[in-house]
């Protein structure tokens, strides 16, 4: 990143380093922005690195310029107050400084965050506050509030671009949102819900959770390595060879090809069955031009013996 900061405009003295994670032969980090010491609120940046070194991802939403006083011109007891009168009740929270994009005039404020408890009145949750360190105006609040479930419970949620990842969008970064209608499963494929329009789930008994990017209306799979999963179960992944199928190379246009594919799991006393995921040897379906337009709209689908991409067995 600092040989390329022209081009990537990022300052890599402004990053620090948060999390590392390692999937399907890639790594992925991501940085969070610090300017002068200071938090910058929602400001990341995500490289994804190959075991050879290459980069081949990058995305960012870091904050380039500043024109704030990054002196607060009230107190934090100040700030306390603006949040104890938004909130109609006396708080008590320990508060810290943060630079806060926001989106609604583009501007950077310098403000104080604060993670406040409301159990009463009618806004009851977990508040995070952020209050302008020069005006003392409240900029924005959020409730973090986790609701009970009787069972297994959990909250969906990734980050994607607004509108498309082409070029012309990337520069804005992806940004988290809730994930709705995602398939989740307890146990095994027998027991399934759907994430609600916040993300949430739930279930009325416990059990270890498994899902994928796949729902009623859409199903994403990579091509080149495992497919994006998440387990808590401890599940080992076995590879049945038996189960393959394959269309002339090169295909020919205009045409359907249909294959019958039959997974046969074999268990250890104890075990159940619970998923099965596709993985291509070779994949070169279809094509799509630097700006994302698709050429070449060919597909390869994955269906239930039904017919259906979901709700089958």
């Amino acid at each position: 990143m600092e040989e390329n900061r022209g081009l990537l405009k990022v300052d890599p003295a402004e990053l620090q380093l948060e999390e590392t994670k390692s999937f399907g032969g890639i790594t992925h980090f991501l940085y969070r922005q610090v300017h002068g010491g200071i938090p910058v609120e929602t400001a990341a940046v995500k490289l994804h690195v190959t075991e050879a070194g290459e980069v081949i991802g990058f995305q960012s939403r870091f904050e380039p310029q500043f024109d704030v006083p990054l002196q607060p011109s009230i107190t934090e007891l100040s700030a306390l107050a603006a949040v104890s009168a938004d909130t109609g009740r006396a708080v008590s929270a320990k508060g810290e400084l943060a630079l806060f994009p926001d989106e609604r005039d583009g501007k950077i404020y310098l403000a104080w965050k604060f993670k406040v408890r409301n159990t009463g009145g009618s806004d009851p949750g977990l508040w995070y506050y952020f209050v302008d360190a020069h005006s003392g105006r409240v900029l924005y609040r959020y409730n973090d509030l986790r609701f009970a479930c009787p069972g297994s419970s959990g909250t969906v949620s990734g980050l994607v671009f607004p509108v498309s990842p082409d070029l012309s969008l990337a520069a804005q970064g992806a940004v988290q949102r809730p994930i709705v209608n995602q398939f989740v499963w307890r146990v095994n494929n027998a027991s399934s819900t759907v994430s609600a329009a916040d993300g949430t789930y739930c279930f009325g008994a416990p059990g270890k959770i498994f899902a994928s990017l796949k729902g009623p209306y859409f199903s994403v799979s990579n091509a080149w390595a495992r497919s994006a999963h998440h387990d808590n179960g401890g599940g080992v992944w076995r590879t049945d060879s038996s189960a393959s199928a394959a269309s002339p190379q090169p295909y020919q246009p205009s045409q359907t090809y249909t294959a019958a594919v039959t997974v046969n799991p074999v268990l250890n006393p104890g075990e159940t069955f619970a998923k099965a995921a596709p993985f291509f040897s070779r994949f070169d379906v279809g094509a799509m031009d630097i700006d994302g337009t698709i050429t070449e709209p060919d597909e390869v689908s994955v269906l239930f013996p039904d017919g259906t991409a979901a709700g089958g067995t």
